[in-house]
């Protein structure tokens, strides 16, 4: 069974850590929409990612939609090369913030 977690740092950073997949990035999507919302700035950092697919690169940009509609702006930290690679694949890397 995958597991995955979000949950705000001292900082405010929001953490992600586990597995993105399609078991966890549903529940995900939502208590991360909770996170994110009233926050003019967001960071989200994905340094605890053990393995993600195309379904966390989908939960990524649905946070960046959920964001944009709250007109905040949000950043992407420590992307994980599988979900880099993707990104670049799908033409979707200048959206994550990725050169």
């Amino acid at each position: 069974m995958s597991a995955a977690s979000i949950q705000a740092g001292p900082d405010g950073t929001l953490q992600v850590a586990g597995v993105l997949d399609f078991a966890t990035v549903v529940e995900l999507c939502e208590r991360g929409a909770a996170l994110l919302g009233g926050r003019p700035r967001i960071r989200i950092d994905l340094q605890g990612v053990e393995r993600a697919n195309s379904a966390g690169l989908v939960l990524l940009l649905e946070w960046l939609a959920h964001a944009r509609r709250g007109n905040a702006e949000l950043e992407f930290r420590n992307l994980p090369a599988s979900l880099a690679s993707i990104a670049r694949f799908t033409n979707v890397a200048d959206l994550l913030g990725l050169e």
